[in-house]
């Protein structure tokens, strides 16, 4: 059984994997992010998932398999989607609580802010163990490289395109100036 956890790559036609990164392209502008650095979070690219199921097929593999990346935090999330976009605008981190004030969604959608949980019963998606995956051959390319291919793919859908996960440029600016007060 294969228990994949958030999976994203180029194509993800939810959004959320690319938003980040996408964001961080997008401009230098003030960035609107929810005050959860510490957080984890864990993402599988599509291309590493599919290839560990087909392996386990033709290996007639069996048992419980966790096929999730890494555990990082938001925060490395954002400081790699930062470095590799090149953004080096100010980051604005304001509260779960706000921002849920604000009508802005956790995980996706419209006016969603992407990775974000804030029911902490649901913490433990973003934060399980793989080594039974990668024990048995699950092999995940680096965070950088992740996000690398994210961003080609985000850049060329255009990164002011209508999204289905994310704030809007407008919207993002609204917020922030309204927590500036």
């Amino acid at each position: 059984m294969i228990r994949p956890g958030l999976i994203t790559g180029p194509g993800d036609p939810s959004g959320r994997g690319g938003y980040w990164v996408a964001r961080a392209a997008r401009s230098d502008e003030p960035m609107l992010v929810p005050d959860i650095i510490d957080d984890a979070v864990q993402a599988i690219h599509v291309d590493d998932l599919v290839t560990f199921v087909i392996d386990g097929i033709e290996q007639q593999r069996t048992g419980a398999f966790n096929a999730i990346g890494e555990r990082t935090t938001f925060g490395a999330w954002l400081e790699r989607s930062r470095a590799i976009a090149g953004h080096a605008g100010e980051v604005v981190a304001a509260s779960p609580e706000w921002l849920a004030e604000q009508g802005v969604a956790e995980w996706s959608g419209p006016d969603s802010l992407p990775l974000w949980i804030m029911d902490p019963e649901w913490h433990a998606f973003l934060d399980r163990s793989n080594e039974a995956a990668l024990a048995a051959g699950l092999r995940l390319r680096p965070l950088d490289q992740l996000l690398g291919e994210l961003l080609d793919w985000e850049r060329e859908q255009g990164l002011d395109r209508e999204r289905r996960a994310g704030l809007d440029a407008a919207r993002e600016r609204e917020l922030v100036a309204a927590l500036r007060g």
